[in-house]
């Protein structure tokens, strides 16, 4: 093969090697079904967990209330919750996936460096109380 079509088949090569790559990992979480699975995209840590969106949504509010030294802000209609956890700017979503589960995502961010750890404790926090 000369250079001209060795190029050619590298960078081919290269874009299915990136296309198979996961965006995202998925982890089976444990517990006692509350938590159906838990997965990691951009920083956010999310977790399809058993409720109904008001349920979740209602322990989600006390659960961050709880950490929070501040008080939270809560969008209400959108199901955003905003607070500053341990330093941290702290953002959780809640929304309906099917019938009685919801999806749970959480960030959280401080001195511009996301803090991966403190997302996925609160997060687990979120599904202990769910129990």
């Amino acid at each position: 093969m000369n250079k001209r079509t060795v190029a050619p088949l590298w960078v081919a090569g290269a874009l299915v090697l990136g296309a198979c790559m996961p965006a995202c990992h998925v982890v089976a979480a444990a517990g006692v079904g509350f938590a159906l699975s838990q997965e990691f995209t951009d920083n956010a840590h999310s977790m399809r967990m058993e409720g109904t969106l008001p349920q979740t949504w209602a322990v989600t509010q006390r659960t961050l209330d709880g950490l929070s030294l501040d008080p939270i802000k809560i969008d209400e209609p959108n199901h955003v919750i905003d607070a500053v956890v341990r330093g941290a700017q702290v953002t959780v979503h809640v929304r309906a996936h099917e019938a009685n589960e919801t999806v749970v995502s959480v960030t959280a961010k401080s001195y511009g460096r996301y803090q991966n750890d403190l997302a996925q404790e609160i997060l687990f926090r979120i599904k202990e109380r769910m129990r």
